[in-house]
């Protein structure tokens, strides 16, 4: 299999970056996030309920330089993408832009969520708190069930 490197940019739809993120960066907890965390942050909300999402309309210059990204946001992106394709096919590891593809459809699917739960308003203290019970939700999943 050839090789396929990783693109330089990752991209949000447009609705996305002029409504989503300002109103994302209105809460306490998100106003110092950078594009990347922003980005790293509705991948794994999109990861985890499996909702990968192409995007419809692609904001102009991207949203977030994947050189920016943390070696282990880079290692969860091809992680879960070597778990999707399956280790009989080692050379998945090699297809970086699918990889990375499919953590873009999963960005744009979280930011969709978000977008979702900022229709409803809350304050920043009440998502907080819903943020805060869906994660302990899955880390007593997690520490019952470890092989899930």
């Amino acid at each position: 299999m050839e090789s396929s490197k990783m693109p330089a940019v990752m991209g949000v739809d447009e609705q996305v970056f002029s409504d989503v993120v300002p109103r994302m960066k209105e809460f306490d907890f998100f106003k110092n996030a950078n594009n990347s965390e922003l980005l790293l942050y509705a991948f794994a909300l999109g990861a985890a309920h499996g909702m990968e999402v192409p995007i419809a309309h692609m904001h102009s210059g991207g949203f977030a330089r994947t050189e920016s990204f943390s070696g282990k946001f880079t290692s969860v992106i091809n992680a879960r993408h070597v778990a999707l394709a399956g280790e009989a096919n080692p050379d998945v590891v090699c297809n970086q832009a699918e990889a990375f593809g499919e953590a873009e459809r999963c960005a744009n699917g979280g930011f969709q969520m978000i977008a979702g739960d900022l229709e409803r308003n809350p304050t920043s203290e009440t998502y907080a708190n819903q943020l805060l019970a869906e994660l302990d939700k899955k880390y007593d999943l997690l520490k019952r069930n470890p092989t899930q």
